[in-house]
């Protein structure tokens, strides 16, 4: 009996070891399966005239001399050979060279480049392409010429005045226009005008949010939210507190006040405090006015600090 049930598991164990070595080798031949697969649908992508010739067209538009793309089908066997994709290849780069390498559309290029704020050196390397052609020396005077038209024109100087302006970056004229020499006063004077234009608006937009952010604070007062926000003038005469009520009701905000206060540039300079009342109509806002604040302070914030002695008006 015994060597009977020695005898059944000896041949269970043979046979989970049959059906593991059988398991083990469809999984073995499912990834060998998988992996063909994907090797054959590699090539596919790889291996046909169009991904051949578009290879070629785009190293023909990135200026690139030596068509570095020429040996990527050195895998392509069968219906599509190597030989097949370079022959392609060298089809889509030719006639993407001679599209490009044409005055209208070396004109075109430059100024689009100008426009990106790229170097005459980096324009020359997008026409590599070009420089098998007999025409190359003519299309690269195109090219100086159109390129110098733009980066020392009006619109490139309005264009940079604006942009230095907006991001309140240090005035950089002399830098970003050299060799614009015989235009400079005309071009400095409309670099000038957008700049002084652009900062102008930028610094009031930073102001703004520094004064609906920093400048205003919100708290609770008889269960009732509020806020105040707080401004000084630009003679930096006083400071002004306009407390925003949007209650239905009527409150009275009287107490201590904290302020903090800021220079032009939004540092803190000093802190103090003070005692006012101010009485709120429903949904309205009021203000009040402090007359003592530290000198250059341009910017500040008002919190309510005072012990709950705030009363509704029926």
């Amino acid at each position: 009996m015994i060597a009977m049930r020695e005898a059944a598991g000896f041949n269970n164990l043979i046979g989970e070891s049959f059906i593991m070595k059988k398991t083990f080798n469809v999984s073995i031949l499912v990834s060998i399966l998988i992996a063909t697969s994907s090797c054959a649908m590699i090539q596919k992508l790889t291996c046909n005239a169009n991904t051949a010739k578009s290879t070629g067209a785009r190293d023909a538009t990135s200026g690139s001399i030596n068509m570095p793309g020429l040996n990527s089908g050195n895998s392509c066997e069968g219906e599509y050979t190597n030989t097949q994709y370079q022959a392609d290849y060298r089809q889509g780069f030719e006639e993407k060279k001679n599209q490009i390498c044409q005055v209208s559309e070396i004109t075109k290029m430059t100024q689009v480049s100008v426009d990106a704020g790229l170097t005459k050196a980096d324009v020359e390397k997008k026409m590599g392409a070009c420089v098998t052609m007999s025409s190359y020396s003519s299309l690269k005077s195109t090219m100086e010429r159109t390129y110098m038209a733009g980066f020392c024109s009006t619109t490139r100087a309005e264009s940079m005045g604006y942009k230095h302006g907006s991001d309140l970056a240090n005035k950089a004229f002399e830098q970003n226009f050299a060799g614009c020499e015989a235009k400079w006063s005309s071009l400095k004077s409309a670099y000038d005008q957008a700049y002084n234009k652009a900062s102008t608006q930028a610094h009031k937009n930073k102001q703004d949010l520094f004064v609906k952010s920093t400048g205003t604070s919100t708290f609770m007062l008889d269960q009732k939210n509020l806020s105040a926000s707080c401004q000084i003038p630009a003679d930096q005469s006083l400071v002004q507190v306009t407390v925003n009520n949007p209650n239905p009701s009527q409150t009275l905000v009287q107490g201590q006040w904290n302020y903090q206060y800021f220079d032009k540039d939004f540092a803190k300079i000093a802190d103090d405090s003070g005692v006012d009342a101010v009485l709120l109509s429903p949904q309205s806002n009021k203000s009040f006015t402090k007359m003592t604040l530290p000198r250059n302070a341009s910017f500040c914030r008002a919190e309510f600090a005072g012990v709950a002695t705030g009363s509704n008006i029926k």
